[in-house]
C-alpha cells in the first residue's frame, strides 16, 4: 500500500519537478526507477517529499459578497492590518489577555481548535478569563508567527501559523503549526476565529513538556469549564 500511496503522489505531484520525460528511459527502467527512489522517499519520509499536499489557504475562505473596487481595496487593507495586530496580541512574555479580549465584537464565536472547541463571547471580561486561564496558567511565553501571505478576501482573512510555546515550570519549548482564519464585522472586530491544527501533536507536545504527574491541559480546561 506504501508503494502504491507513493505512486499516486508521484504521478499528482513528481519529485521536486523532475519528470522522467526529461530523459530517455524504458518502461521497465522507468518502473524501477520509481521503486527506487519511492524507498529513498519512505527512508527519508521527514523530509515531506511523500507528505499529504499543503492545503490552498484560499479554500479556507467563503464567498466574498459586498463593495468592490477602491472601497474593497481599503477594507482588505484594514483587515491584512488588523490580522497582524491580532497576531501580535497573541505574542508576549506573557501575553496581554486585555489586549485580545478588545479585539473581539460582543458575538463573537472562537473555534480554537475548530471543530473541538467553541466558545460563544459572553463579553471581555469572560474573554479575559479565558485568555488567563489557558495562556498565563499553562506558558510563560507564547510567540505567534505568520508563514507567508494573509490572504484577504473583504472582510475574512485567512493565514498558515506557527506558535512558540514555553511552558510554565518546566520551561519546555515546543511549535505548533496550523491554519487560522478571522472573520471581521463592520467595525474591524473580530467576529468569528477558527483555527485548525493537529489537536493530538499540540496534547502530545505538551504532555512531553510537562512534569511527571501533571498536565497543563487539563488545568486550563477544569478552569475554563468553571467560567
Amino acid at each position: 500500500h506504501l508503494f502504491e500511496d507513493c505512486h499516486k503522489q508521484w504521478y499528482q505531484r513528481r519529485v521536486r519537478g523532475f519528470s522522467f520525460e526529461e530523459v530517455s528511459l524504458s518502461k521497465k527502467e522507468e518502473e524501477m526507477m520509481k521503486r527506487v527512489l519511492c524507498v529513498l522517499l519512505v527512508v527519508f519520509f521527514s523530509a515531506g517529499l511523500c507528505d499529504e499536499p499543503t492545503p490552498d489557504i484560499k479554500t479556507f475562505l467563503q464567498e466574498y459578497k459586498g463593495p468592490k473596487g477602491d472601497d474593497l481595496k481599503k477594507i482588505e487593507a484594514i483587515v491584512e492590518e488588523s490580522v497582524h495586530k491580532f497576531v501580535e496580541n497573541v505574542s508576549g512574555f506573557p501575553i496581554t489577555c486585555l489586549k485580545i479580549a478588545k479585539s473581539f465584537s460582543d458575538d463573537a464565536v472562537i473555534e480554537v481548535p475548530a471543530g473541538y472547541n467553541v466558545i460563544n463571547n459572553r463579553g471581555e471580561r469572560f474573554l479575559f478569563r479565558a485568555c488567563e486561564a489557558f495562556f498565563l496558567e499553562n506558558f510563560e511565553q507564547v510567540h505567534t508567527y505568520i508563514d507567508g501571505d494573509v490572504i484577504v478576501n473583504g472582510y475574512q482573512a485567512a493565514f498558515k501559523r506557527t506558535i512558540l510555546f514555553l511552558v510554565k515550570d518546566s520551561r519546555c519549548r515546543f511549535v505548533n503549526h496550523g491554519y487560522t482564519t478571522l472573520t471581521f464585522d463592520k467595525n474591524y472586530k473580530i467576529r468569528q476565529v477558527k483555527d485548525f491544527t493537529d489537536v493530538n501533536d499540540y496534547l502530545v507536545n505538551l504532555k512531553k513538556c510537562s512534569f511527571p504527574g501533571t498536565f497543563p491541559y487539563e488545568e486550563s480546561t477544569k478552569a475554563k469549564d468553571e467560567l
